[in-house]
């Protein structure tokens, strides 16, 4: 984040002057810094959000409000799921109610400690688009692969079997 937004962050931050123009900025009354973290600042020492680090408590401190955002409902997921088109065309129900189920139970295989990192809402997005594209060979391309661990794509690949996600003829997880 960097000292350059601590000003902004104050509420009795007058504005931004440029010595190089002579010039005064005000600060619009009704300017918003909005931030994400996945490790709230934290850093991460698990490497699951490699290259992030830790912010100091000074610049976590001007946040004035934090909110955690929870996974998707599975109602919202499948709101999602319903208005993606691939070719002009929805996807058909059969496949969108598949993947909201495997969505969900990724994300319990994650709350229950089976997987050491949740699926997200993109991932699952891109498996639906190249799904149409690959078939089967899509979970291998744009989930399993991404996945950090062998245990995980182990996992995930026995959700996608029951879900009826993935290549039935296919037995091991290939190794990225």
């Amino acid at each position: 984040m960097g000292i350059g937004l601590q000003r902004l962050l104050e509420d009795h931050d007058p504005g931004l002057f440029l010595s190089e123009r002579d010039q005064f900025i005000p600060r619009h009354p009704q300017c918003v810094v909005v931030a994400t973290a996945n490790t709230k600042g934290l850093g991460d020492e698990t490497g699951l959000y490699a290259g992030t680090g830790s912010q100091n408590f000074a610049q976590l401190n001007r946040f004035h409000l934090v909110m955690e955002m929870t996974p998707l409902k599975k109602k919202s997921m499948k709101v999602i799921l319903s208005k993606v088109e691939f070719s002009g065309k929805p996807l058909k129900p059969d496949f969108v109610d598949a993947l909201v189920n495997f969505y969900e139970t990724t994300l319990s295989a994650w709350k229950s400690e089976q997987l050491s990192a949740p699926l997200s809402v993109r991932m699952i997005l891109h498996f639906a688009k190249y799904f149409q594209i690959l078939g089967h060979q899509a979970l291998e391309m744009t989930v399993l692969s991404k996945l950090p661990t062998d245990k995980d794509r182990v996992t995930v690949e026995e959700i996608a079997d029951r879900c009826a996600l993935s290549d039935p003829k296919r037995k091991t997880v290939a190794q990225p």
